[in-house]
């Protein structure tokens, strides 16, 4: 193979590339587009560009809506979630790798078998538990049975 012919096919698959990097960037880009537009322009076309550059929506964004509580909220609770997922995880996989006690197959697989299951399964029996616990709308809910129960 001539160093032409590899020059050509990486170019190729370069253009290949550039242009789903392209395709996966447009929602990004109309969504960047329509929040600069009016309302009656968000209709009128999808990726056209808009004639008034307005900052209205962001301006009611940050001064009619609480966006750093909001914000703050996603960040607690993202870290707390993260931090109990770690914490236990490490803590079963330590046990599983170092120690032989009986019945440790059948516990890992019953570990692997709900990381499997879809979280569709255990939606309607975690808010049942979660509202028997009066934990509906708390920190406590969001972090303790979102994603730590499942392992």
């Amino acid at each position: 193979m001539t160093w032409q012919r590899r020059y050509l096919e990486e170019v190729v698959k370069h253009g290949i590339l550039l242009a789903l990097a392209v395709l996966t960037l447009l929602p990004l880009i109309w969504m960047i587009m329509t929040s600069f537009k009016t309302e009656g322009e968000v209709f009128s076309g999808p990726l056209m560009w808009t004639d008034t550059f307005r900052l209205d929506g962001y301006v009611r964004v940050f001064r009619d809506m609480p966006f750093f509580q909001w914000l703050y909220n996603s960040v607690v609770l993202s870290s707390l979630q993260v931090a109990g997922q770690l914490v236990i995880s490490i803590l079963a996989a330590y046990a599983f790798a170092h120690f032989r006690f009986r019945g440790r197959e059948v516990l890992f697989f019953f570990v692997l078998l709900t990381m499997m299951m879809p979280n569709q399964v255990t939606m309607v029996p975690t808010y049942i538990i979660v509202n028997e616990l009066n934990w509906l709308n708390t920190f406590a809910q969001a972090t303790s049975f979102s994603q730590n129960i499942r392992l």
